[in-house]
């Protein structure tokens, strides 16, 4: 049986939970169909340094560290993994 389903996958700041150092998390929407959910990344960014227009961390930005792209200062040391 072939059902079609329509994805969408959004990264975005939210700011509305701007921390102490300035910085703002990272998160993600996920919408399948209409049912929709968000989940921290984990990471938090200056807001200059997020790129709204590509919905990302500006390259020049990101450090490449055990196969995956950080950002700057960012290390799976810091993170605790």
């Amino acid at each position: 049986m072939y059902v079609k389903q329509n994805l969408s996958i959004l990264f975005y700041l939210k700011r509305k939970k701007i921390t102490e150092d300035g910085k703002a998390p990272i998160y993600v929407r996920v919408t399948i169909d209409d049912l929709e959910d968000e989940i921290s990344l984990g990471i938090k960014v200056l807001p200059e340094h997020w790129d709204n227009k590509t919905k990302s961390v500006h390259p020049s930005l990101l450090i490449w560290e055990g196969g995956l792209y950080f950002p700057l200062r960012f290390t799976k040391q810091q993170s605790g993994k």
